[in-house]
């Protein structure tokens, strides 16, 4: 079983933990009896509201019924009793045949003591259920995760790549990312033989360093985890002959990471393997913590598979996503490598490789075909891409030009002048 549902549509997570509490403290959970209350479903906040309401109409009525009649409450019985209970609590207003109780003073305890409560009910009640109403558990609901991850060799590593898109216009605020692994592993000293292991996993992208680790949801973004030996993706170092433990560091010219093939057989003898994906961030509406939940297993995750573009620039130059390729996949380019990248230890200056520009949070995007680019469908791909992209700067450049050319010229020519001047 899971250790976080995938229950909500679109191969989402409702963020519901397949976890029992056993043998916990009772007093020290209802110490903290209004996040118990919170944290009800709303048919059951309704319920416990009306058992409130009841349970207070019943108390006083019987309060109401022991006031003497020398007050002139006009009670005969109990029924009666408990509808001015009601009455005087909801503030109906049906009244008594004398609403001044002819001045008994054991009216005024009971009816002072009844209006505080009905005001303190209310409040409680309107305050609760807003609470509950307006809890943030519903807006993480709109951060999509990709139902599957993918495992990809890039430059000899294996990496663990998944994608989160965010489909409200206003994204999270100062997103972050946690991953764990959570692993079962044989254990005859534990009880029920099974040592539950819980490790953090870290990442490549977004990278904590330069990045602080906040993620940019404005478009959908890929998260990177690298499988080196200290991820629990990856086997143990493997120690050398002669040695008593793994080195603290590469040595022998072998690189810092296993194999892809070490990688592959590694996860086929995991009995159970689940990694769990949380992102905390801030609705700027109204300035609520928000954590979407989100999960991977074993058969979650896919090998040498890529993902498909979701983005796309139309001819007007606008951004456009596609929700519907959130999930899609690719079979990648490049065959498994089965063999252990081997790495110089001494390398020549005019061996080193160029300088990358680049990082992995370049998204991968298209660009809508324009009538040019099907005129011109007989060149070469690049050569079109190239006049689709002139097209659509052309296009933006040409926004609030006047319709004659020679207007836009002399408004040119008017600029240069006060620049000139200036």
């Amino acid at each position: 079983m899971r250790l976080l549902d995938r229950d909500a549509s679109s191969f989402q997570s409702q963020g519901n933990f397949n976890v029992k509490h056993t043998n916990q403290s009772t007093v020290l959970l209802w110490s903290d009896i209004y996040h118990v209350i919170i944290h009800l479903p709303l048919w059951g906040l309704l319920l416990l509201f009306v058992m409130v309401y009841v349970v207070s109409f019943l108390l006083f009525a019987a309060l109401w019924y022991s006031i003497p009649d020398s007050c002139h409450t006009g009670l005969e019985t109990f029924v009666e009793a408990f509808y001015l209970s009601v009455e005087t609590q909801m503030t109906i207003g049906y009244g008594v045949p004398d609403p001044g109780f002819r001045n008994c003073s054991q009216v005024l305890p009971v009816l002072l003591a009844q209006s505080l409560t009905g005001l303190v009910i209310d409040a409680m009640m309107i305050g609760v259920i807003f609470q509950h109403v307006s809890c943030a558990n519903t807006r993480a609901s709109t951060v999509i995760f990709s139902s599957t991850a993918v495992l990809q060799v890039i430059d000899g590593c294996v990496h663990m790549i998944f994608r989160v898109a965010e489909m409200q216009k206003q994204p999270l605020l100062q997103a972050v990312m946690q991953v764990y692994c959570v692993q079962h592993h044989s254990d005859d000293s534990m009880p029920g033989g099974v040592r539950v292991e819980v490790t953090a996993m870290q990442l490549k992208e977004p990278d904590t360093d330069m990045y602080n680790g906040v993620l940019f949801l404005g478009l959908p973004t890929m998260v990177v985890h690298k499988v080196d030996f200290s991820s629990p993706l990856a086997p143990s170092r493997p120690i050398p002959v002669g040695a008593n433990q793994p080195p603290p560091t590469p040595s022998g010219g072998w690189s810092d990471y296993p194999s892809p093939q070490e990688v592959k057989e590694h996860l086929r003898q995991r009995p159970y393997l689940e990694v769990l994906v949380l992102l905390s961030g801030t609705e700027d509406a109204t300035a609520s913590s928000i954590e979407a939940r989100h999960s991977y297993t074993l058969e979650d995750i896919v090998w040498n598979r890529a993902f498909k573009p979701c983005v796309s620039i139309d001819t007007q130059g606008v951004h456009c996503i596609n929700f519907a390729h959130i999930h899609t996949t690719y079979p990648a380019p490049g065959e498994l490598q089965a063999e252990r990248p081997h790495v110089r230890s001494t390398i020549s200056a005019g061996d080193m490789p160029p300088k990358l520009t680049y990082s992995r949070r370049c998204l991968a995007a298209t660009y809508e075909e324009t009538e040019q680019a099907h005129r011109d469908n007989d060149n070469a791909d690049f050569e079109s891409v190239q006049r689709s992209h002139g097209s659509v700067s052309a296009k933006i450049f040409s926004r609030g030009r006047s319709s004659s050319g020679s207007e836009w010229l002399q408004s040119l020519g008017r600029r240069s002048k006060s620049s000139s001047r200036v």
